[in-house]
């Protein structure tokens, strides 16, 4: 009999980043079973970015996904549980979701499906809504989180990269890289003249070439007005699909020696297309440190604000200087998110959590 997987895979519709790590998921589940997927307001061009295999079932709305998963997940057929990765936080609204999920959660437990919970980030563990998602973690069969702070808010599983530092779609090339591509979210304080002024300087005497890049549409406004500040191009109009976005993006990165910006998916994408990640935050940092961290990359955030020239300089410099030794901590990160792959596939079909095989750094083997 076919098994059947309930995964919801909601993100942001118009961000580059959300699909390439939900792709990279899809690609891990798809083999084991018929997917039932939840993708919600998502358009067309985003739910055509997951690359879901055929015979695939898509729910725009998540009450009808969570009866049909909870029903799934109770029923005699097999099945399994493969929550969304990406982050969580102590919201409302996905507090909410977390309570409507549990049901389906137990159910599993009482009748042998797995629950499986991989490439996970949490902002936060706040009540009232922290507990909610508290539950769902500690009933689930694995956990596997994308940085240490997370797992040691909710105590539970592992920790391996983001699904996005193993993408089959990037293709880090030799040669020249001449360069520096900068990107910035809409819905952030922006960099200050100052910190711009430094990095354009910064370029200049590197022989660098200043390139914005928008991965994602709501962020096109910001990047519009830092690349008319720097005096340079800007890639990613606000009215391509989502697919002409990625390729535009990688086709920059293919060719920076840095990627400097607080979109931690512009750091990832950029990384494994061969560039060195330098995340330049203009607020304090919450998310990107730990994630970059977590590959087993060197220090690569820098307060932006709090930084004169020489920080700023000497900062990109270590970027710079970090680039041909990447490579084997590319493959190395890869090689990581594989083991989580291959953890997430033996407790589907199992039904059994494993831990990391590392004793240090990114993985690391504390029991679900």
């Amino acid at each position: 009999m076919t098994r059947t997987l309930y995964v919801p895979l909601t993100g942001q519709a118009d961000n580059v980043g959300d699909v390439v790590l939900r792709r990279r998921l899809v690609q891990a589940v798809a083999p084991l079973g018929r997917l039932v997927v939840l993708v919600e307001r998502a358009d067309d061009d985003y739910v055509a970015g997951l690359r879901l295999p055929p015979g695939s079932v898509v729910h725009t709305s998540f009450l009808p996904w969570v009866r049909a998963a909870t029903v799934g997940a109770a029923g005699r057929g097999p099945a399994a549980l493969v929550l969304n990765a990406g982050e969580i936080a102590s919201s409302r609204s996905q507090g909410r979701r977390a309570v409507l999920t549990l049901p389906a959660v137990l159910a599993g437990r009482l009748r042998g499906t797995p629950t499986v919970r991989a490439g996970l980030g949490a902002r936060d563990r706040i009540a009232p809504w922290g507990p909610a998602h508290q539950a769902v973690v500690s009933a689930a069969t694995l956990n596997v989180w994308r940085d240490h702070e997370s797992r040691r808010l909710y105590h539970h599983g592992w920790v391996a990269p983001d699904w996005a530092f193993d993408d089959a779609d990037s293709r880090p090339a030799d040669g020249p890289r001449p360069v520096l591509a900068l990107g910035f979210r809409g819905d952030r304080p922006a960099p200050s003249p100052a910190a711009l002024g430094h990095v354009r300087d910064w370029a200049g005497h590197r022989g660098l070439r200043p390139v914005v890049v928008s991965q994602v549409a709501s962020d096109v406004e910001r990047n519009e007005r830092v690349a008319s500040a720097l005096g340079c191009e800007h890639v990613g109009d606000r009215h391509v699909d989502l697919a002409e976005r990625e390729r535009a993006a990688r086709d920059v990165y293919r060719s920076a020696a840095v990627v400097a910006s607080n979109r931690v998916h512009a750091l990832i994408i950029g990384f494994t297309e061969g560039a060195s990640p330098a995340g330049l935050v203009p607020t304090p940092d919450v998310k990107i440190g730990r994630t970059l961290d977590a590959a087993g990359l060197p220090p690569s955030v820098l307060d932006a604000p709090a930084s004169g020239t020489a920080e700023v300089r000497g900062f990109l410099d270590g970027a710079l200087g970090h680039g041909a030794a990447l490579a084997s901590v590319r493959e190395r990160a890869a090689g990581w998110v594989r083991e989580m792959e291959d953890a997430v596939r033996a407790s589907v079909v199992d039904g059994r959590a494993t831990g990391g095989r590392r004793s240090t750094g990114a993985i690391t083997g504390v029991a679900a």
